[in-house]
Parts: structure tokens; C-alpha cells; sequence
């Protein structure tokens, strides 16, 4: 009975290394990337009102105009799907058609929607052209983190909003669908974190999204779970996307990088940098396709994407971190991909195939 036990075991598990040789037989799709050009946010000779400093707020209309927030003027930058200067829409200041401070905004058709200050929404046409204000009704509440139209009348966002107890403030940590008044329709998350005593965590807290034309997928900064929630447009759970994902810790020389920056007599260094999140950003492309991306390509790593069709993952896309200590870039992803390099100030448009 053990030699038989043995060989059921021993048969099972060539069979398991079978399928593992056979699934790295499987063809991969390849991304190709084909450059178009390059934005730069101080190029040589410009005027300064087409000048900007890169972050991390961009947005990109219907017929592939790239609108940047330059957090220093106030304003928003418009470029072409050439790569050339459009507009400039406002300032910082406090006119009817400037921003005291704007907080983010989401594009609908050619109309600019600006979150003002927390309390108020300004309208402008992509050409800079100042439309209305409208004050946000006093029950809404919730600071706004980000915006973008999910169809003709919904929206999808993040916001926090506060509840103020003898103890802490707890702060609520919101993904949901809105209606064009900003009124939740469904909530898809609300992770809670405490004021002061958890506050740290919440650059892990908050809930990740994208969304193609069918689905909305959401997905938690784990560092031991790789999963990704599906839900409809009107906010109705669909499934999960799975992926065996093992914990993985930072190498030697990520280590070392991290403690070049972040002083290791931190408070919570531990917490931050104990284990690599499973899932770091996930965003939806010119097919629908999701790719969810496993690392951000600082601290001397690579940025890294699994590929998913229809829930498979289909193939991985690699952009190589070049080991310098200014590399410090982010990739955007809409009907192009927009690398946006934090340490020179530019970002590089490139078309992309998967075949």
C-alpha cells in the first residue's frame, strides 16, 4: 500500500511538472512600443504659460488630448495628439475663473470639470474658455480624490469622507459610482482607517480602480493576496481575478536604494517595506484589456504588468528601471501609453501592439 501511495504521489507530481513545462511552451503575446514623441514640461525657447512641472494628475479626452495639472501655477495644461501646446486652462487665484486650489478634475466631451477647493466645481472648455461655478451641495461632505465619467450618467470616484468619534477621527476611504450631482449611487469600497493612531497606512489603504465598457475593476495594495474584483457599471459584483501570487520581499539592492531615501529609523519602516504589495495599480487599455501592475520601477526595480483578456493573463509588459538613482518614472495607459518621468520633467508618448 506505500509503494502504491508512493506512485500515485510520484505520478501526480510529474504530471503537475508536465503542465508546468508544457504552460512555459505556450506562446506569449509581445508588447511593441513605437515612439511618437516627447513632451517636455521646460523645452528650450517656450513661453512660460506652456511650461509645466509633471506629477501624477493626467487626463486624456476622447480625441487623445493630454491634460496635465502643473501643481505650480494652478493650471492645466492642454496638448494635442501631436504632442503640440493647445490651451492653458486657469490659474491659481481667486477670480471667477481661476482656482484658489484645485484639488482634481475629470474631462466630459470638450467641458473640464475642476473640483475647487473641495467645495465647488468649475467648468471650462478645453480651449481655456471659463464656463460656471457651481457650489457643491453641503450634505455631499467628502474631500474628492478622483474623478472620471464611467458613461452619460454616472460617475466613478474616490473620496474620503470623516466621522469624528471621543477617540479619533475615523476616515473613510470611498470608491463608488456617482451621479452627475455627485451622489453615491453604489458603494463598491470603503476601507477605515483611524486618525492619528493609523494614519500611516493609508497610502496602502486606499482601493485601486479602472473600467473598461463592461466592467469596474477594484483591487487592495496587498502584500499576500493578488485579487481583482469585477463589478457591472451600475455596481453589481461579477468575480474575481485570481493569480497565485507568492510574498515576495525587496532585494538587497532595493533595500539598499530604499534606505538611500527613506531613513530606516522610521516610525513605520517596517510596515512599508517589510513585504512588496501584490498589486500596485491596475488600469484598462485601448481593448479593454486590464493590466495590473506589480511594481512602481523605483527603489531599483522594474515597473511590471501582467496582461489579462477576458480574465487570462495573457503576457506580461517590462519597462526597465536603468539603474540610476533619478530613474523615477510612471506609466499612464489609454488608447497610448505615456511615460511620465518624474526626474527630467517630460514624458514620452509611444503607440503600443500586443500580438
Amino acid at each position: 500500500m506505500k509503494v502504491l501511495r508512493y506512485l500515485v504521489i510520484l505520478s501526480a507530481a510529474l504530471f503537475v511538472l508536465s503542465c508546468a513545462k508544457d504552460n512555459q511552451d505556450i506562446p506569449q503575446k509581445k508588447v511593441t512600443l513605437t515612439k511618437l514623441y516627447t513632451i517636455e514640461g521646460f523645452p528650450e525657447g517656450a513661453d512660460s504659460v506652456e511650461t509645466f512641472t509633471v506629477g501624477y494628475s493626467l487626463q486624456i479626452d476622447k480625441n487623445g488630448y493630454l491634460y496635465i495639472l502643473d501643481e505650480k501655477s494652478g493650471s492645466i495644461k492642454v496638448f494635442d495628439n501631436k504632442g503640440d501646446f493647445s490651451s492653458n486652462i486657469s490659474k491659481r487665484g481667486m477670480g471667477p475663473d481661476e482656482l484658489e486650489n484645485g484639488d482634481t478634475f475629470y474631462i466630459h466631451n470638450d467641458t473640464v470639470f475642476v473640483f475647487d477647493n473641495r467645495v465647488k466645481i468649475k467648468k471650462f472648455f478645453k480651449g481655456g474658455e471659463y464656463i460656471s461655478t457651481k457650489v457643491l451641495a453641503p450634505e455631499l461632505m467628502f474631500v474628492p480624490l478622483s474623478f472620471s465619467v464611467l458613461n452619460d450618467s454616472t460617475l466613478i470616484g474616490r473620496v474620503n469622507t470623516y466621522k469624528r468619534t471621543d477617540e479619533n477621527v475615523e476616515i473613510s476611504l470611498e470608491l463608488a459610482i456617482f451621479d452627475k450631482e455627485f451622489n453615491k449611487i453604489e458603494v463598491l469600497a470603503e476601507p477605515k482607517i483611524k486618525y492619528p493612531t493609523e494614519f500611516y497606512k493609508i497610502e496602502l489603504a486606499h482601493t485601486l480602480h479602472s473600467y473598461n465598457d463592461e466592467y469596474i475593476f477594484t483591487a487592495q495594495m496587498s502584500k499576500s493576496e493578488y485579487k481583482i474584483k469585477m463589478f457591472s457599471h451600475r455596481g453589481e459584483f461579477k468575480g474575481n481575478i485570481v493569480q497565485n501570487y507568492a510574498k515576495k520581499r525587496y532585494t538587497e539592492s532595493e533595500m539598499q536604494r530604499i534606505k538611500d531615501f527613506v531613513p530606516e529609523t522610521s516610525d513605520h519602516f517596517d510596515y512599508y517595506f517589510d513585504y512588496k504589495p501584490a498589486v500596485f495599480e491596475i488600469s484598462n487599455d485601448k481593448k479593454g484589456r486590464l493590466w495590473v501592475q506589480r511594481s512602481n520601477g523605483i527603489y531599483g526595480s522594474d515597473i511590471v504588468y501582467d496582461i489579462f483578456e477576458n480574465g487570462d493573463k495573457t503576457t506580461e509588459f517590462i519597462y526597465k528601471n536603468d539603474g540610476s538613482k533619478e530613474f523615477e518614472k510612471s506609466v499612464y495607459l489609454k488608447d497610448r501609453l505615456y511615460i511620465v518621468d518624474h526626474s527630467n520633467n517630460l514624458i514620452e508618448v509611444y503607440e503600443y501592439k500586443i500580438e
